[in-house]
């Protein structure tokens, strides 16, 4: 019997939905099940896999028939087919049966292949330019030949020390722009893989890659010398192997080697601070593929870099949307000002027809200044200005090797101004999809969700930046650390996070600290790392294994957290991280003064000694958890001792308090102390925050989940400075560095940072109610944070958040006598309900048990529920207590 209209959708390979060289021959899948109209639940699930298409639509699955098998894990479940092999391209297809025993259709069929792994499976040798001047012309690199017989398949491997961009017969070799992206290239070199199959054809053919500096040669930081090459010798270097299939059951192999010829190609100069120049003339001339006229060179041969050859793991850096000008207006010395009315990352896209020798001019800039001309002061070295030289036909000037960070655009040099069908900004993104939707009664509450998503479109462009504009671009581990629980919510971060980790473990030093940025520039940022910031090596690999069930980071992370942990301990006896704290930032951005700097060092050294406590259990590894828990309890026990009074810790600080509380620091008996304490230091700053990077993620959700809810709800919507609103009510389109950067001077001071929207994370998790109850949204519990008395602004909530086992959707409408619900679950995932003290279910699931004082209701399907306000009498004061050693492994609440 077959279910009409239902198939498992959602198809992956190593979380990727197109995964072509993957990095493994045995490749973890992922689906998710279908939801039955009648509320039927799936029991069994069904794979097929075939090395081609059409023995899969068949039915002839040569390389895998799974036979029915429980319908979990649906999650990075193991290859258990034929042995693979690079170069194998598998085919697979899922269907599942229903608990009344009816059968769903197939699923689409999905496609992966296994990439190079290994030195030998390269016939390709690294060539670059015979003859380079750095910061020069970037080296065009070009390969004819002819193929005898149709094309069966053909796939491109390739790599760069730099940047490439691929042409086959003059059409882009994927959509992927600055690669082969930002790594350690002494450590690891990432490969991409194309299926270039409907490029080919019987005959002849053109293979043409241009190089560039990129993050291997050019400018990272802010450092005037330059360091550039912080990687490796020039110049950029190219490896490449074409695999072609054709039909007459031959086998052609494209590789780079002795044969290939280069000449300078028409970009002049590319750097990813201080843009692109382009001789449009030249790059036309070259790319007619019948020239012969131009001075090609042979290329020289290097030997391989330091790195190892690693196939990406991670979504390649795309364009994700263009956005057009909300305004055009002109200077008073003849430039075109454009306004896109969005701060974002990318380049702009400029069609014109001017003279021929006409030099066109691009200028970035994510603010203006007071005169209305375009502030750029806060670039620092970043001079982010792309030129073009014109041809003098009608054209279009689109840089591939940099990017910016921008709102507004100056442009110099056109007769007139551009018409707004002309121009536009190109947002560059890694290929990540959004996974949040969410409205609410509060058009702030609106807003903050867009500039947050906005933020961490900006700064995920390959690595977790921390800001998209100046000179730095890093990816510094304490501004990610802060923002990544919200991101993980706003963005599927699934394949980011295991690369992220990767770009972790490779810049751990020998005696085990960790640097402040991955992948570490070396000459530019300390080896050694502060507190807060080595600490979110921690952070990525545990949200890799809640958010989406993948204990594969924490498995390659785990050795180098517990040496971490050891070097610290062994350099402060005293349990208490006195000692050797590189460049200690403390609460940093705080308003000052900031938090004691030994406390905000001595509970996040605790945090990475409680998740790698919960991660080596995850693992199985019972010695390194027993340790690693032996010392968190240390920490608490001396910070407590040192710190904790009768009137709650001094010196005080709403940044101790909150994440003490967070962390389940604060012993039983002094909860309320500590509580009170915080609640009096949020009121005697006129309900005002006072919490830097590391504390902020921690304030809201420490009031929300003791008893002080309205005061997390009056620091959200608070107007004045410091506070969310007060940015945005400034016209702020993405989140600030500084917390009154309109009032600070531009050397440190960016309009698009990603930290502060740490606050997400808690309007996802205590606003919405939204939390994973175990890896990978296997569970769900929701615990909204209702406040006792309707607000007046904020009270109905709308949210789906589409998590790694379906869309999960929870709703809220506060209606003064009572609270309406409305909940929906993906199928196989159970779900509880928390009620808040106060409440009492008048509608819904019979069973109700008691918890923390509140309500629990189990809930599967979809549904509506009622809740009713009890009078004041019967509020009960509750605390949660969190027994960190179990909370770890269950809900998100000690990370905030």
């Amino acid at each position: 019997m077959v279910a009409d209209g239902l198939a498992p959708v959602r198809l992956r390979a190593e979380h990727l939905d197109r995964a072509l060289g993957l990095p493994t021959t045995q490749p973890r899948l992922s689906w998710q099940l279908p939801g039955s109209p009648d509320g039927r639940e799936t029991v069994a699930c069904q794979i097929h896999a075939a090395a081609r298409l059409a023995d899969l639509l068949n039915g002839k699955p040569g390389l895998w028939d799974s036979g029915w098998r429980p319908a979990a894990p649906r999650r990075l479940a193991p290859w258990a087919g034929r042995p693979l092999a690079p170069r194998d391209h598998v085919y697979w297809r899922v269907r599942a049966k229903l608990d009344d025993g009816r059968v769903t259709a197939w699923s689409e069929p999905a496609r992966f292949s296994i990439g190079l792994l290994s030195p030998g499976d390269w016939a390709a040798a690294w060539i670059g330019p015979s003859d380079y001047r750095s910061g020069g012309p970037c080296p065009l690199l070009e390969k004819r030949f002819a193929l005898e017989a149709p094309v069966v398949r053909a796939t491109l491997h390739i790599t760069a020390l730099g940047l490439y961009d691929a042409q086959l017969n003059g059409r882009p070799v994927g959509e992927g722009r600055l690669l082969p992206g930002w790594t350690d290239y002494t450590r690891r070199v990432p490969v991409q893989t194309f299926d270039v199959t409907d490029l080919l054809a019987a005959g002849p053919h053109v293979l043409r890659v241009t190089l560039a500096e990129g993050w291997y040669g050019g400018q990272l930081g802010w450092i005037e010398k330059g360091h550039v090459f912080n990687y490796g010798p020039p110049p950029p270097r190219l490896l490449l192997q074409l695999e072609c299939e054709t039909a007459d059951g031959c086998t052609r192999t494209i590789v780079s080697d002795e044969t290939w010829r280069w000449v300078a190609s028409g970009v002049l100069s590319a750097s990813l601070y201080f843009g692109q120049t382009e001789d449009r003339g030249r790059t036309r001339q070259l790319d007619d593929e019948h020239e012969n006229g131009q001075p090609w060179a042979a290329v020289a041969v290097f030997g391989p870099p330091a790195g190892r050859l690693t196939p990406q793991p991670d979504p390649p850096i795309t364009v994700a949307q263009d956005v057009g000008p909300r305004r055009i207006t002109t200077t008073a010395d003849g430039a075109a000002l454009i306004d896109f009315g969005q701060n974002l990352a990318g380049v702009c896209r400029l069609a014109f027809h001017e003279p021929a020798g006409t030099v066109i001019e691009l200028r970035h800039g994510e603010a203006l200044n007071e005169d209305g001309s375009l502030h750029r002061a806060n670039l620092r070295m970043a001079v982010a200005c792309d030129r073009a030289t014109s041809a003098g036909v009608a054209d279009v000037f689109e840089p591939r090797f940099t990017y910016h960070g921008f709102r507004y655009a100056e442009v110099r040099g056109l007769r007139r101004p551009p018409r707004p069908d002309e121009v536009a900004a190109r947002v560059l993104h890694s290929d990540c999809d959004d996974t949040f939707e969410l409205t609410s009664s509060c058009s702030l509450v609106n807003r903050l969700h867009e500039v947050c998503r906005w933020a961490l479109k900006s700064n995920l462009v390959g690595v977790l930046t921390d800001c998209p504009q100046r000179d730095e671009r890093f990816g510094w581990l304490g501004d990610a650390a802060a923002f990544a629980p919200a991101a993980c919510s706003l963005m599927d971060l699934s394949a980011v996070l295991p690369k992220v980790c990767d770009d972790i473990a490779d810049a751990q030093h020998d005696h085990g600290v960790f640097p402040d940025i991955a992948p570490w520039v070396p000459g530019v940022i300390d080896a050694h790392g502060a507190p807060g910031y080595m600490d979110g090596a921690a952070v990525f690999p545990w949200l890799a294994w809640r958010r989406y069930g993948d204990l594969r980071p924490a498995q390659t992370l785990l050795p180098g957290l517990l040496k971490y942990l050891r070097y610290v301990e062994s350099q402060n006896p005293g349990d208490l991280w006195e000692n050797q704290r590189g460049t200690d930032y403390g609460d940093w951005v705080s308003p000052r003064p900031g938090a004691d700097k030994t406390q905000i060092a001595s509970l996040m050294w605790l945090r990475t000694a409680q998740l790698t406590t919960a991660m080596a259990r995850a693992l199985g590894d019972d010695d390194a958890s027993r340790n690693a828990a032996s010392l968190a309890d240390r920490i608490a026990k001396a910070f407590n001792r040192r710190y904790l009074t009768d009137a709650g810790y001094e010196p005080a600080s709403q940044a101790t308090a909150a994440v003490a509380l967070g962390l389940g620091v604060v012993p039983d008996d002094h909860q309320r102390t500590v509580m009170r304490q915080l609640a009096r230091l949020v009121e005697d700053n006129g309900r005002r925050l006072h919490t830097g990077m590391i504390a902020t993620p921690y304030l809201l959700p420490a009031l929300s989940r003791h008893g002080r809810h309205d005061l997390a709800l009056a620091l959200l919507l608070q107007r004045e400075s410091p506070s969310w609103a007060y940015w945005l009510d400034r016209g702020a389109t993405t989140l600030w560095e500084r917390w009154d950067a309109d009032r600070q001077p531009p050397e440190m001071n960016s309009r698009n940072h990603f930290a502060f929207g740490s606050v997400f994370d808690w309007m996802v998790s205590d606003l919405v109610g939204l939390r994973p109850g175990s890896p990978g949204y296997a569970s769900v519990v929701f615990r909204p944070a209702w406040p006792r008395v309707r607000h007046e602004e904020l009270h109905a909530v709308d949210a789906t958040y589409h998590s790694a086992c379906g869309p999960v959707r929870f709703a809220w409408e506060d209606r003064a006598e009572s609270v309406e619900v409305c909940f929906g679950l993906p199928p196989g995932v159970a779900g509880q309900l928390v009620s808040p003290p106060g409440f009492r279910p008048v509608e819904g699931p019979d069973r109700v048990a008691a918890r923390d004082g509140g309500r629990v209701l189990p809930l599967r399907g979809a549904g509506r529920l009622r809740f009713a306000r009890l009078p004041a009498s019967h509020d009960l004061d509750v605390t949660i207590a969190i027994d960190p050693a179990r909370t770890l492994t269950q809900t998100d609440e000690s990370l905030g």
